[in-house]
């Protein structure tokens, strides 16, 4: 080949075949550009670049429908579910939305997520989660709280029941959201799961403690006869209540009330009467109201309350209101109405001894026993009142000491005699009838701290 032939011009033809060939390149690009989605292309996490809408869809529906879900419970178990099982519908028309949107604006973003080119069949979800045991009414248990309980000696506490109960509405509305979201690592039921008790073991523990120790109070009242009153958990128990929701509690403030309502009873009752130790020998005396010790009951309530805080055993006496009359008075004026006999100590020593005539028997003015303090005493004194008949009397006395309303030791100087029987028929209106000069003697020491115990 010669120079000239290496060197030759293309002919027209020639051009033009290439002319053809490149314009026919540059159609197929433009073809292959406004038909395929763009480079870097993602849909569902899968590699769509260059690929068509029909192909697209064909290849997300393949490998995101297959992708496996993990269903998480509470107890640990894990359930794994393929996207086209539960109801995941891939559809071309959001295919084609986003094919168009590239081509519209090649700077759009490039990258969807599943949610963006599928839905999700409701329907189709509900019935798959209805299969699952944990979501199944007959296999849920409720929470239950820890609570007191009550043997009728002591408090325990039953512990508290996790749960793993869950509301299936609730269930498949979450999982919808879990399913619809671009995060992974399965969708944790325990989000929507009513496990956890509201009141643990730990929570009652103290107050089981306060309550048991509280039984273990045992408070002994000694009354002033010796008996003793116990309160313990005997009585305590009955103080136990409890409320519509089942918690127990000690009412202590109204079992102390009660309790000491009851102990005033027995109170007034024990102090009503005295073991006297007499001269010649040993007699119960009742004691009159206004000299018989009362229980305070506000001061017995506060005292109560504070010994019951302690929760121990102690032993205590009442808490008086007034003095406790003592069986032992050491300054007294004695009135034996059986033996119609009078003594008077001073500080325990006999200062003072006589017969006497008392109340009436027959004619029903016995001297009423008991003891009294003395009233007061006057000198030369006119004791009047009325006889049974109706007709007046009057009794002059040089010595009178009342000590029970109009009923008092006196000298009788119509009386030449004194003890005996007398009383029994031709007693006094009630009075005690003494000697003058035992009356003088009487007079001249008692005061009124002098207790006069009468008995029969």
């Amino acid at each position: 080949m010669t120079k000239r032939q290496c060197g030759r011009l293309l002919t027209p033809l020639e051009w033009l075949a290439i002319g053809m060939i490149t314009l026919f390149a540059f159609l197929k690009v433009l073809e292959f550009r406004d038909t395929h989605f763009l480079r870097g292309t993602f849909i569902g996490g899968i590699d769509c670049s260059y690929l068509m809408v029909d192909r697209a869809l064909e290849k997300v529906q393949q490998e995101a429908g297959e992708y496996t879900n993990k269903l998480n419970f509470i107890d640990g178990t894990t359930y794994e579910v393929k996207n086209n099982e539960i109801g995941f519908v891939f559809e071309e028309e959001k295919f084609e939305d986003i094919f168009a949107k590239q081509h519209k604006d090649r700077n759009t973003n490039r990258v969807y997520g599943v949610n963006d080119v599928a839905s999700l069949n409701k329907g189709q979800l509900a019935m798959y989660l209805a299969t699952i045991p944990e979501l199944q009414q007959k296999n849920m248990v409720e929470p239950k709280d820890a609570h007191i309980t009550w043997n009728g000696n002591n408090f325990d506490v039953e512990k508290e029941t996790f749960g793993n109960a869950i509301d299936f509405n609730e269930a498949l509305d979450f999982a919808l959201q879990e399913l619809k979201g671009e995060e992974e690592g399965g969708i944790d039921f325990s989000e929507v799961t009513r496990s956890n008790p509201s009141v643990t073991e730990t929570d009652l523990t103290a107050r089981v403690t306060y309550l048991n120790n509280f039984l273990k109070n045992c408070i002994n009242i000694t009354l002033s006869d010796g008996t003793v009153v116990t309160l313990d958990a005997n009585t305590i128990k009955s103080w136990i209540g409890q409320d519509e929701q089942g918690n127990f509690s000690i009412n202590v403030d109204e079992g102390i009330k009660s309790f000491v309502e009851e102990l005033a009873t027995k109170v007034n009752k024990v102090n009503a009467t005295i073991q006297f130790k007499a001269t010649n020998r040993t007699v119960n005396v009742n004691v009159p109201k206004n000299l018989r010790a009362q229980l305070n009951k506000e001061k017995e309530r506060a005292e109560l309350k504070d010994l019951l805080e302690q929760a121990k055993t102690v032993d205590c006496s009442p808490v008086y209101e007034g003095e406790l009359l003592s069986a032992h008075m050491p300054n007294r004026v004695e009135i034996d109405i059986v033996n119609q006999h009078v003594w008077m100590y001073k500080n325990d020593t006999l200062i003072a001894s006589t017969n006497c005539v008392t109340g009436n028997e027959s004619a029903r003015h016995s001297t009423p026993t008991g003891v009294y303090k003395l009233a007061g005493k006057q000198r030369d004194r006119y004791l009047r009142g009325k006889n049974d008949d109706g007709t007046n009397y009057c009794s002059f006395v040089k010595y009178w000491m009342p000590f029970n309303g109009g009923i008092g030791l006196h000298d009788a100087s119509w009386r030449s005699k004194f003890g005996g029987e007398i009383y029994k028929n031709s007693g006094s209106h009630g009075c005690v009838n003494l000697p003058r000069s035992v009356a003088e003697t009487i007079y001249n020491n008692i005061d009124k701290s002098y207790f006069i115990v009468v008995y029969k």
